[in-house]
């Protein structure tokens, strides 16, 4: 379990102040700002005494909030207020009412967009109607920071519910297991995972067990993505995983990340799983170009050692241009460029794909030093035709035959 910093926001959500353990009221301590919110007054002021009570209220500024989980930028007490002053007395009136609190979210929202450094959620997600209940995830991650983290804890079935048992207000779980994971998925969530999971059922009904599951899960995946020549190797022990932002790194192989997800893989809770590639020359961020969606998995030892454009590479070529071609280099032992070429499939003129060229390469220059791939596009054909008088590629076949030993 976390423990916050002391200079974090946290937000306390819950309907049931006996859920507050002691291992979430430990992942608070230290907090400088602390919030605390339920949809009802009465809950939410025993929340608030509970925690004051534990060793946080030493360093804590403690706020209590009224507010339904699904919507926290509604003010719940003022929008009651309202009710309880003026009760509409015709749909005109009761039309200007919610226009009124639709305003209020809006100018003044009770917990703001990315106002949130950690969230707190035990056993919170029950107490709002089934419907509700994967707007009440997307609430979360709205109201956290980028780089912030959501505790959630559940009580969670391992069969699916049915409609009925899903409304009933006897039956302790939100949702089956593996929907609750997939609902902070959807929601935008990434390095999610399960902190606790029950050895044994705390409910059983009509045959389905319910189990106690606590997630860890951030915020900050999303953004724009620039190309510094970063990468990591994933240390195993896996043969092969996938990251929440659909990245698949095999064990040991030189992955290619852009600037935002190198930097999520050295904070938590990646940290510990891969060894960082930094480039020999550090680029700038404000010379880094856009992230390149095609570039191939692989981040090529050329690439970290600096030779950028000697390394430009690309997956699959986009409609309309002509394909790859491949780059090949003979370096001497002291590293010394002595020799390279360009060269193409012998008939298209073009490879379809980075790795198809990669192959023939190699199979044609087994004793070269260096390989990449590179996209071409029919102007760089007909500007180098133009330029130089001659083709930029030097045709070969899958045999390494009709070579041009070009220095291009």
């Amino acid at each position: 379990m976390m423990v916050a910093n002391r200079d974090q926001h946290a937000l306390v959500v819950c309907s049931c102040p006996s859920a507050l353990g002691r291992d979430l009221l430990d992942s608070l301590r230290g907090v400088s700002r602390l919030t605390v919110l339920a949809p009802d007054v009465a809950v939410v002021e025993e929340m608030a005494a509970t925690i004051k009570a534990s060793p946080l209220a030493s360093v804590a500024d403690v706020n209590v909030v009224v507010a339904p989980f699904d919507d926290m930028a509604l003010d719940l007490r003022r929008f009651e207020e309202s009710l309880a002053v003026a009760p509409p007395q015709s749909i005109r009136s009761l039309n200007s009412l919610l226009q009124r609190r639709s305003e209020q979210k809006v100018a003044s929202p009770l917990v703001a967009a990315e106002s949130i450094d950690l969230v707190v959620a035990p056993l919170a997600l029950r107490s709002v109607v089934p419907s509700r209940r994967k707007a009440a995830v997307s609430e979360v991650f709205r109201v956290l920071r980028k780089g912030g983290t959501v505790i959630l804890s559940e009580i969670v079935s391992d069969e699916p519910l049915s409609p009925r048992l899903l409304d009933d207000p006897e039956s302790p779980a939100s949702f089956q297991e593996l929907e609750l994971l997939e609902a902070m998925e959807a929601a935008g969530f990434h390095g999610i995972r399960i902190t606790h999971f029950d050895d044994a059922p705390c409910h059983s009904i009509e045959g389905i067990e319910m189990r106690k599951m606590t997630i860890e899960a951030r915020k900050g995946k999303q953004g724009p993505c620039v190309e510094r020549y970063q990468g990591v190797i994933y240390k195993g022990p896996w043969k092969i995983v996938e990251d929440d932002d659909g990245h698949v790194l095999k064990r040991g192989q030189r992955f290619a990340v852009c600037d935002k997800t190198f930097n999520i893989y050295r904070s938590e809770p990646y940290t510990g799983e891969f060894t960082y590639l930094k480039p020999a020359v550090e680029v700038p961020m404000e010379d880094a170009r856009p992230w390149d969606v095609r570039h191939l998995a692989e981040r090529l030892p050329a690439e970290t050692k600096g030779e950028h454009s000697a390394a430009r590479t690309t997956d699959v070529a986009s409609p309309g241009q002509s394909g790859f071609i491949a780059r090949v280099e003979w370096r001497g032992k002291d590293g010394a460029l002595e020799r390279r070429a360009r060269l193409s499939d012998r008939y298209r003129g073009v490879f379809d794909t980075a790795e198809e060229a990669l192959v023939t390469a190699r199979l044609a220059f087994p004793n070269a030093s260096r390989f990449s791939a590179e996209h071409v596009t029919a102007d760089d054909v007909l500007r180098h035709r133009q330029e130089t008088g001659k083709p930029l590629i030097c045709p070969i076949s899958a045999e390494g035959r009709e070579v041009c030993g070009s220095a291009a």
